[in-house]
């Protein structure tokens, strides 16, 4: 099931959030992706600083196991999800460096 967020005007119910969302409901919803065979040298904040000049939203960043090899780096990004194209364009990273949606494992293992 796909996750939504009201948009309806709170002053017209008795019912409101705790906090106001910035921006757009829109803006608050979150994708998460594997950047992977990224250089050893280069660590999570030259990823979100990298990914923040390009105009990419970062919500978080945490070093993750590759799947290419074992002498690379990857990242765990989580960025807002209407910045998805902006970050799954080829042309926004060096050659050789793979970017896929996040694979999460299932919470329940009947259900695979």
């Amino acid at each position: 099931m796909k996750q939504l967020v009201g948009s309806a005007d709170p002053s017209a119910s008795t019912l409101r959030s705790a906090k106001p969302l910035a921006n757009s409901h829109r803006n608050n919803l979150k994708a998460v992706f594997h950047v992977d065979n990224v250089d050893t040298e280069i660590t999570t904040d030259d990823v979100v600083q990298y990914l923040d000049r390009n105009g990419v939203k970062v919500v978080s960043c945490f070093a993750a196991k590759s799947w290419v090899d074992a002498d690379c780096a990857s990242f765990r990004v989580c960025i807002c999800a209407s910045d998805r194209n902006k970050l799954m364009n080829d042309a926004l990273w060096p050659a050789g460096v793979v970017v896929r949606p996040w694979k999460f494992k299932s919470s329940h293992p009947d259900l695979k």
